[in-house]
């Protein structure tokens, strides 16, 4: 494989503490990721996989918690299965913060009970179907250290007509607020580092001026302003998304749960129809935080259970004025389970005890087999999910990671060698 160019040094040594060399890990494997020469270190095999239902990947808590922090984010969750995360105290006392339902991207957000303290330490597990995974890796709490907050981001262009605003925090677990020109608003927790806002008064006009803020403990960041602009008068046509170098662009799949559409202008949505009978509009997705891509939940809309082969969708793109439309998208049909490719994962190394997906479809199971004896050793989802403990990667060792969307698991499997441990 290419090898990694090394990460600089940190900007704060002592912001991550032990944790230092994880993080350093983490932005390598980043860097591997988006080098595209490493991606194919595999090949596509046929497999008929068997389900071992007593195999459930453990979700992850994300971190670094820090002290003050009044949310959580979770991943690794499987679209459906309920995640509980649970905070022990310095005392030892074990509590449970909640439970959350897993969505196309195998994330979910928790805010907790009561600010995090120094000495807290959390961690998750995920139910499906009877069954319990065990308990995924504690995320110890930590403090932040004596530097300013990053200053948030919104979303830009920030368009008149529009009723959402994207906030990129940049700091996980931090409060934030966004308020419209003399106006007020609240603190927020925000579990991750994006979140969408809506202030009040919408839709909003041209030249109205947006603020936000975020703050952990008793620091509070600058505060950031956006002037709206007036609204595009042709609209982007929404594009129905599916995941980059496997899958051509708009494909659907038999058993998907979720649809999701890209390439709209910022603050848009999208009004979604089935082609067979145009009447029946199965929603209005609003603006993801990102200013990307947008999610309709099949099963939660009228047409009530997933997408099967025979459908066909449409999608148009419209601001909340409705003053300007795009063209209509009507994707390529749903294609039948025998197409559903392989999911791609970064090149794993002998010692991971998770592997990380670099494209998979939103909503679908990702199972890990080891090729020599066939055994299942994974079964979880989102963009990296856990080995089952105790397994752990051995040396060159050969697997196979097949995803699975409703009942349809697919046929065609990645298979890759791992290489050495870094």
């Amino acid at each position: 494989s290419m090898p990694l160019r090394e990460t600089p040094p940190l900007p704060f040594p002592s912001f991550y503490g032990d944790r230092r060399n994880q993080f350093k890990s983490h932005i390598d494997y980043i860097k591997l990721l988006c080098t595209s020469e490493t991606f194919d270190v595999g090949e596509d095999v046929f497999l008929v996989s068997v389900d071992n239902p007593n195999v459930l990947s453990p979700p992850w808590v994300q971190g670094p918690i820090f002290a003050c922090s009044n949310s959580v984010k979770v991943s690794g969750v499987l679209a459906g299965a309920s995640a509980e995360l649970f905070r022990r105290d310095s005392l030892g006392t074990v509590t449970s913060e909640g439970v959350a339902l897993g969505g196309p991207f195998g994330d979910v957000s928790f805010v907790l009970q009561s600010s995090v303290q120094l000495g807290d330490v959390f961690w998750a597990v995920q139910s499906l179907g009877g069954q319990t995974s065990g308990q995924g890796r504690e995320e110890p709490s930590q403090e932040y250290p004596e530097v300013e907050l990053p200053e948030p981001r919104i979303t830009q262009p920030v368009y008149a007509c529009a009723d959402q605003i994207g906030l990129h925090t940049q700091l996980q677990g931090v409060d934030a607020q966004v308020w419209k020109n003399a106006g007020s608003a609240s603190w927020v927790p925000v579990p991750g580092t994006w979140n969408g806002f809506s202030p009040p008064q919408v839709p909003w006009t041209a030249g109205d001026i947006f603020h936000a803020q975020t703050r952990l403990c008793q620091k509070e960041s600058k505060k950031v302003t956006v002037e709206a602009a007036p609204t595009p008068t042709t609209l982007k046509s929404a594009q129905f998304w599916t995941p980059p170098g496997v899958t051509s662009a708009g494909e659907i799949f038999d058993g998907q749960e979720y649809l999701l559409l890209d390439d709209l202008d910022n603050g848009a949505f999208a009004r979604v129809s089935l082609v067979q009978t145009p009447s029946l509009l199965l929603g209005d997705t609003n603006t993801d935080p990102e200013g990307g891509t947008l999610v309709l939940h099949l099963p939660s809309s009228p047409l009530g259970r997933n997408a099967k082969v025979g459908d066909a969708f449409s999608a148009v793109a419209q601001f909340a004025c409705g003053s300007s439309t795009g063209a209509p998208t009507i994707s390529t049909g749903v294609l039948p389970c025998s197409s559903l490719p392989a999911p791609r994962i970064v090149f794993p190394r002998e010692g991971d005890r998770f592997i990380t997906l670099r494209t998979f479809v939103p909503g679908a199971r990702i199972r890990v087999y080891r090729a020599s004896t066939g055994a299942e050793i994974a079964d979880g989802a989102g963009p990296r999910v856990a080995l089952a403990p105790p397994n752990v990667l051995g040396a060159q060792e050969k697997i196979r990671v097949v995803q699975q969307l409703g009942t349809c698991v697919g046929t065609q499997a990645f298979e890759v060698t791992t290489g050495a441990a870094q």
